[in-house]
């Protein structure tokens, strides 16, 4: 581990053969200092607090400048996981190194962008690489493995000082107290071995993949669906289809697939819980019977608006007054109480999502505010902050702990402490859209996977999907419109559609449409950017992200992204953006004699090996979108023999053909048009039938 380059090994053999202790008690090593130790730890750390407080203890209550690191150091986990590191967020007085530097945030490498979110995901991008994968089993075995001790160690040149090793030493036989303090503070401070787990050589990790595929020389994966999305094949038929709007798709640890209406969570692999009876009650159920089996009165004034799971003895309901409820639920006898009540919204709270992974809940509301909260402590962590209209969606990636909030037509992704990644309208700024936000999805498999994106339902039946990238620009900072600048005529247009949507969902469901509170049942153009700019100082936290500011110019209100971490070069930087990648409209958007109607899109959920898709809609169906063969073609429908136009038999002699638009199977004849087809984002024309290539080629 030491070693590193031939000549740095030559000076520790030299040491380790001219070694000489007169008194005999030190034996020759090759390695004076550790790789791992709390020092080492904190010394990463330092820029976050706790480790902060903990750094200073070791170094006596000031910060310790050095500029020879030559110490032997290995990379600690934080380096793949944790970007805030490298912030002085807190902004200690680091001091200044001798050529008059002043240590502040880490200066990162040109090929990071400056960007630490970039430069962690690139180390466990490199981290799982074929080479890393190829030779783990040698870091094994110097670490953990059979050449941490003995012959092996100094044939592998990895002996280090007696004390590092773990039982070397028996403090109890060391009388003087002095000495046994002395060796106590020297293990502490400079580390110790691992325990020796293995006595033989590691196996080479060997990984097969049914599929290879590699978007980065010398990474290679499995080819997950958003690696090829022009080849998502849209089915034929729905997965599943329920009595009314799908609320939640649920992938269990044996891959079986759970289907809940809206207004039902899943609070034990057995039992689900539901809400939104005209009663106000709360009914539990069992998912083989799909009935009540219990009714609990909650004796509440207000109506619950959304309920997410902590656990399965916790419940937590948001309500049309903004209040948050935590309930314990008690396993044998079916049982609510309160247990707290979380304020902090003004108005209705339209989403709630927990995230057990770390520790947080997050609650949306109409009042244009997404708030953490600690699942563990109950209390306000921070808001995340502004929006430009009510939140309608969330979702949390449960590895990265990223933040995706939808307002209206804008899609926006923040870190888990606050700081807003990017932003992006999901519609043409120029066109009167209704295209709201109503379902929000990550892909999760691989974090570190530059092709990951954020999936978009929208309440006209179509799915987007959008991926991060860094792209260097010239200006100073990036603008981006304000929904809040859009013109009467539009706001007014997309909340007449969305309130007709909650009605239809209220109808669906059974309860009084009245009663159905829509995300923008508060006039939009009624909140002027005075009035906005009020709620945020009238807020209970400061803004936690330096990195978004209101500004007014020419009647125009834009929300400028500004970064004091991006990296400059002259007039040009890099910025981080949501890149639309594509669109998934068949079954849903399009008028199909099974669809005459676009249904919303109210639930997204990934397969637990991404190799395919689940979309909920509106009306009760799931379909299953799979990754097709490649090269963009469908898949043939075996159960179809005949041409759909002609009628004629299709066999070996009479080959059959995929209309790579509607998907049905035709004879060479019928099916002999080629033309593009962008919503499926074919990059060469494709074959079609003649309804299909008339309807493209005249879209009137």
């Amino acid at each position: 581990m030491g070693a590193q380059t031939p000549e740095r090994l030559e000076r520790f053999l030299k040491r380790y053969r001219e070694w000489d202790d007169p008194t005999g008690e030190t034996p020759p090593y090759m390695y004076g200092t550790h790789y791992s130790s709390a020092m080492i730890v904190v010394s990463y750390l330092v820029r976050l607090e706790p480790f902060t407080q903990q750094f200073l203890k070791l170094q006596g209550g000031h910060f310790d400048c050095k500029n020879n690191m030559a110490d032997v150091k290995e990379l600690i986990p934080e380096f793949f996981s944790l970007p805030m590191m490298f912030f002085n967020k807190n902004n200690f007085d680091f001091g200044v190194k001798q050529n008059g530097v002043a240590l502040d945030d880490v200066i990162l490498p040109a090929w990071a962008k400056n960007d630490p979110i970039e430069f962690v995901r690139l180390h466990r991008e490199a981290l799982e690489c074929d080479f890393v994968s190829s030779h783990l089993h040698e870091w094994i075995d110097l670490i953990f493995g059979y050449r941490q001790h003995g012959e092996c160690a100094i044939e592998g040149h990895n002996l280090y000082h007696h004390l590092f090793y773990e039982g070397n030493v028996d403090f109890d036989a060391i009388e003087d107290p002095l000495t046994r303090n002395a060796t106590i503070g020297f293990i502490n401070n400079f580390g110790q071995i691992p325990t020796q787990l293995f006595k033989k050589p590691h196996p080479q990790k060997k990984v097969q993949y049914t599929e290879n595929y590699s978007n980065t020389p010398g990474v290679t994966t499995q080819r997950l669906f958003y690696h090829a999305l022009e080849n998502l094949k849209p089915p034929q038929t729905p997965f599943r289809e329920l009595k009314s709007a799908v609320g939640s798709i649920i992938i269990t640890d044996k891959n079986q697939v759970i289907v809940l209406e809206q207004n039902k969570i899943l609070v034990s692999p057995t039992k689900f819980m539901s809400w939104g009876f005209p009663d106000r009650s709360i009914r539990m159920g069992s998912l083989d019977s799909d009935k009540s089996t219990c009714v609990l009165e909650t004796c509440d004034n207000t109506e619950m608006t959304c309920v997410a799971c902590v656990d399965v003895r916790t419940i937590v309901s948001g309500s049309t007054t903004g209040t948050i409820t935590v309930w314990a639920l008690s396993e044998k006898l079916p049982k609510l109480r309160v247990k707290k009540f979380l304020n902090a919204h003004t108005d209705a709270v339209t989403a709630l999502i927990a995230c057990s992974a770390h520790t947080v809940l997050v609650s949306a509301s109409r009042d244009t505010t997404a708030i953490l909260w600690h699942m563990s402590t109950l209390s306000f962590i921070r808001q995340l902050r502004p929006h430009p209209g009510p939140v309608s969606a969330v979702a949390i990636n449960e590895n990265t702990g990223d933040i995706a909030t939808a307002a209206g037509t804008y899609l926006l992704v923040w870190t888990i402490n606050g700081q807003l990644l990017s932003i992006v309208n999901t519609v043409e700024v120029s066109t009167i859209s209704s295209s709201i936000i109503i379902s929000l999805a990550f892909t999760t498999l691989n974090d570190w996977d530059v092709e990951n994106v954020v999936l978009c339902g929208t309440n006209d039946g179509i799915v987007k999907m959008y991926s991060q990238t860094m792209v260097e620009t010239e200006d100073n900072s990036i603008k981006v419109p304000d929904c809040r600048s859009l013109n009467k005529e539009k706001i007014a247009c997309a909340a007449d559609l969305h309130e007709r949507l909650n009605l239809q969902r209220g109808r669906l469901r059974g309860v009084n449409p009245t009663s159905t509170h829509t995300y923008y049942g508060k006039s939009l153009d009624s909140m002027s950017a005075k009035s906005f700019s009020e709620s945020q100082s009238t807020s209970p936290e400061p803004p936690e992200s330096p990195f978004t500011m209101l500004t007014e110019d020419s009647d125009e209100i834009f929300e400028v992204i500004t970064s004091q971490h991006n990296s400059f070069s002259g007039d040009r930087r890099w910025q981080r953006v949501l890149v639309l990648r594509t669109t998934l409209t068949t079954h849903t958007a399009f008028a199909k004699k099974e669809n005459p109607q676009p249904a919303p899109i109210t639930c997204l959920t990934p397969s637990r090996d991404h190799k395919s898709l689940f979309i909920g809609d509106g009306v009760g169906r799931v379909w299953l979108w799979t990754m097709g063969p490649p090269g963009g073609s469908y898949g043939v429908d075996n159960s179809r023999l005949m041409c759909s136009n002609c009628k004629q038999k299709l066999s070996l002699a009479e080959r059959r053909y995929c209309c790579k638009n509607c998907g049905q199977n035709f004879c060479s004849k019928c099916s002999r048009y080629e033309s593009d087809v962008k919503v499926l984002k074919v990059t060469k024309p494709a074959r079609l039938c003649q309804s299909c290539f008339a309807r493209l080629k005249n879209p009137a």
